[in-house]
Formats: structure tokens, C-alpha cells, sequence
């Protein structure tokens, strides 16, 4: 199984030679094997992502924030009809994630209406997904801790388990934090959102996002195998990102790179 980053930035996509090593990319992941593709979030990383015609494609939304929904209207693959995406989101049931997506890509937002112009996307409730999907694998969800609401993913291959969280404030909702942990328990990957690092985090209290020092106790607490951190701040360079990967000194887990390939 295949962890991939498209896209590792929080908030908005930086360009720039500061941001070449790690990428500047707003939110985009892909889980791969030789029998399923699985999408989450549509950041400015999905435009380079390549749909597998060849395999069932599924799509999940971890909510509907700029960065992470952005991307969706520029990956070509879309307009090609021999493709299909199931696409859902366990927020909002699959006629409010039409309307979402319709006013966001739509005039006077977006040029045109994009739903009405491509036939590719199948959007349904969560719960038909997992239906559709039980075949190549199991996923729940979990509610995260961001304004506006989110929801994170378990996902199970076999004896593998991966769980996605994107965007998550640790430390201020113990019950949603508790549903996190169990979920994460003894997992194979981890996906962590690291927006910060512990000295900013007095300052961005409510903004829903987590640090880097939560995130490595977070793995040692709960046996994770690898714990990937990303949504990086926009403002982070290679050079800061480096420097915060050099103080990690826990097996396991790394800072989150695009294109970067990572075996699960």
C-alpha cells in the first residue's frame, strides 16, 4: 500500500525556492494499491494527481475550507469520461456536498458551473461508500476539532490500518481527542496535522490545528508504527522544516514531503 502527498501546506499554496524540498501544495493525499485508488481533500496538490482509470477510484472530503477544496476544478483527468470518482464526505450527506461544491465552483465564484460540465463525479452518501467500497476496504470516521467541522478516516486494508486527520486541534476536546487516539491506536501510518510547533501554539488557540511536539507524543502514546506531519504553515521554509525535522528524534515518524512515495 502506497501513502502518497500531493499537496502538504495548510491555509493557502506558497510557490517559491524556499518551498521546493517539502513542497507548497495545499492539502492532497492518496492511498494506493494494486486494487484501489483512495483521494482525500482537493488542495492545490490534487491538479497533479493522476486517476487511475484502471482501478475504482474513491474520493473522501475531510471538510470544505478553501485549501482544501481549491484544486478540484484544475486536474484535466476530471473532464475525461472514461473516468469515474466515487466522491463523498462523512461532514454532510451527499445532496448538501452537491450544493457545496455548486456554489464554490460556480459564478460569481468560479467561471463556470463545474458540476454541470463534467460527468465524472458520482457524489453519495458516506454510508454508500463504504457500501461500494467493502470489497477493497473498511473505512470509518471520527469528528475532529476545527472550526466549522471536520472529520477524520480509518482506513483498513487487511492487517493494514491508516488513519487521516486533517484538520485536528489537539488538547481541547477530550472526547473528540479520546475518539482520535482509539481510532490511531497501533496504526500502521498516521497522518498528523503539524500546522505549528509549541511556541506558537498560545497564540493560535481555536484555530484548529495542532503541533509538531503533540504529534510525537501522540505516536509514542499510542504505538503508531509511522506518523507523517503535514500541513505545514504556508510560511514554513525548507530551511525551518528542517530544522523542526533535526528535533525529531523518535523512530517513525517524519515531516510529509510531496511526491514523496511511502510504503505502508
Amino acid at each position: 500500500m502506497e501513502l502518497r502527498f500531493h499537496g502538504v501546506r495548510g491555509s493557502v499554496p506558497t510557490p517559491g525556492v524556499e518551498f521546493l524540498k517539502y513542497g507548497g501544495n495545499t492539502s492532497c493525499i492518496e492511498l494506493k494499491t494494486d486494487a484501489f485508488q483512495l483521494i482525500f481533500d482537493a488542495g492545490s496538490g490534487f491538479r497533479s494527481l493522476e486517476i487511475d482509470k484502471e482501478l475504482p477510484t474513491f474520493f473522501l472530503f475531510s471538510h470544505f475550507h478553501h485549501d482544501h477544496i481549491q484544486g478540484l476544478p484544475f486536474n484535466s483527468n476530471l473532464f475525461d469520461d472514461e473516468v469515474q470518482v466515487h466522491m463523498s464526505s462523512a461532514l454532510v450527506k451527499s445532496d448538501q456536498l452537491k450544493l457545496i461544491l455548486t456554489s464554490s465552483f460556480s459564478p460569481p465564484f468560479f467561471p463556470m458551473g463545474l458540476l454541470d460540465n463534467i460527468n465524472t463525479l458520482n457524489l453519495m452518501n458516506f454510508e454508500t461508500l463504504k457500501s461500494a467500497a467493502i470489497d477493497y476496504f473498511d473505512i470509518e470516521s471520527f469528528v475532529l476539532n476545527h472550526p466549522g467541522g471536520a472529520v477524520g478516516y480509518k482506513i483498513t486494508v487487511g492487517n493494514k490500518k491508516v488513519c487521516i486527520a486533517l484538520d485536528h486541534e489537539f488538547g481541547h476536546n477530550q472526547e473528540l481527542d479520546s475518539l482520535f487516539q482509539i481510532a490511531a491506536k497501533n496504526a500502521d501510518a498516521v497522518v498528523w496535522d503539524g500546522m505549528f510547533t509549541e511556541l506558537e501554539l498560545p497564540e493560535k488557540k481555536g484555530w484548529g490545528h495542532s503541533s509538531v511536539e503533540q504529534g510525537i507524543r501522540f505516536a509514542e502514546d499510542t504505538g503508531i508504527k509511522s506518523l507523517f506531519i503535514t500541513h505545514h504553515a504556508p510560511l514554513r521554509t525548507d530551511l525551518d522544516l528542517d530544522l523542526i525535522s533535526k528535533e525529531i528524534h523518535t523512530s517513525g515518524i517524519k515531516l510529509a514531503r510531496e511526491s514523496e512515495n511511502n510504503f505502508i
